[in-house]
Order: structure tokens, then C-alpha cells, then sequence
């Protein structure tokens, strides 16, 4: 996590040591999608899924936006997977995130440039939902698997502007303070993102 402030700091200290100037356009809008790796700990139980998001971005300066962003993350169980200790056979279950926070946006490039790298880095909340988990040798009318948690969320990541299209990669961690979903050690996960800014 010191890493991760760290980092937050130094896209803050770069953006307030280039001129200020006034933003071509006040705001944009946001729309995305695409795949999601789970990491580390996460990827025992749960294999790659997908993503939507929206965020609409406030110009502060010509090369900084604050973006405050809402995504959906699913990722659909490992069968084959350690979850569990891999004791069980599992027929189904979905693990998903809620995210809703802001994040600053470092454009690297000139605003009159039409292809533009940048550096994105921000926190927020996420709602961690495990659901309909569902294995072999399950008695009669007894329930899947359910639990529900809300956390602090941190990201830091990057991309490319190509006019008003963009890919970028952010890595995602969830910091869990107590014994909920998966144990007591963070959910860290990679979106890898296509989208539009209109």
C-alpha cells in the first residue's frame, strides 16, 4: 500500500509542475469494457471475466482530469480451481465487484497530439459479493455459498489515447481488513480496458 501512495504522489507532483492552462474541453464521458485477471490469491478459486464501466472526467488543468468511475467486475468460478482447498467439485458460482471511486488522469502527451499515453492512479469503495456457489454432494435444499462485503479500494495503472478511442491496464487492490470473503489477504486484480471518451 506505501508503494501505491507513493506512486499517487509522484502522478500528483509531475501534473503540478507543468503550466496550467486552460482545458480544451471541462468534461468527458467515459464508457468501457473488456477482460479481468484475477491475481495472486484470487486466481486459486476464479478464472479471467469481464468488465463494464463508466466515468465522467473533470478537466483541472490541460494535462489533468479527475475521473470519478463506477465498474462492474465478474469473474466466473475455477472448477479445477484451490478454492477451498480444492476439496470440493463444483458446479457453479460467480465472484463480483462493485467499484465506485475517482481516480487523477496524468496526460503525458500535447493536447494537440492525437495519440496520447497516460497515467491514471486513485481509490474508492468496492462492494465484494461471492454468490451461488454451488458443488457436488450438496444435500437436498441446502443453499449455495453467499457473503457480501464493502472495502476501500486502490488503483494505479495506465494507457493510450488514440483520438477519442483508449486501452489501458490498471491494477486493482482491495484491501480486506478482517476474516470475510477469501480469508483475511487483499483481492488484487488486473482490468485490461477498451473504450470511448466523448
Amino acid at each position: 500500500m506505501k508503494r501505491i501512495v507513493l506512486l499517487l504522489i509522484v502522478i500528483f507532483a509531475l501534473a503540478l509542475s507543468v503550466s496550467a492552462q486552460t482545458p480544451e474541453k471541462p468534461f468527458n464521458l467515459y464508457l468501457a469494457g473488456g477482460g479481468t485477471m484475477p491475481m495472486d490469491d484470487l486466481k486459486d478459486g476464479w478464472t479471467t471475466g469481464f468488465h463494464g464501466e463508466g466515468g465522467i472526467g473533470m478537466a483541472l488543468m490541460s494535462n489533468l482530469e479527475l475521473v470519478g468511475r463506477v465498474s462492474y467486475h465478474y469473474f466466473p468460478i475455477d472448477d479445477e480451481g484451490e478454492l477451498w482447498g480444492g476439496e470440493a467439485d463444483f458446479d457453479g458460482g460467480e465472484f463480483t465487484s462493485l467499484m465506485y471511486g475517482v481516480e487523477a488522469k496524468l496526460n503525458l502527451g500535447t493536447p494537440a497530439s492525437s495519440t496520447r499515453p497516460y497515467l491514471l492512479g486513485g481509490f474508492g469503495w468496492a462492494k465484494l459479493e461471492m454468490k451461488e456457489i454451488t458443488y457436488d454432494g450438496m444435500e437436498p435444499g441446502e443453499e449455495g455459498t453467499q457473503a457480501s462485503e464493502t472495502e476501500m479500494y486502490y488503483t494505479v495503472g495506465g494507457g493510450i489515447e488514440f483520438g477519442t478511442f483508449f486501452i489501458q491496464a490498471r491494477y486493482v487492490r482491495v484491501t480486506i481488513d478482517n476474516e470475510g470473503l477469501d480469508g483475511d489477504a487483499d483481492i488484487n486484480y488486473v482490468p485490461i480496458t477498451v473504450g470511448f471518451r466523448l
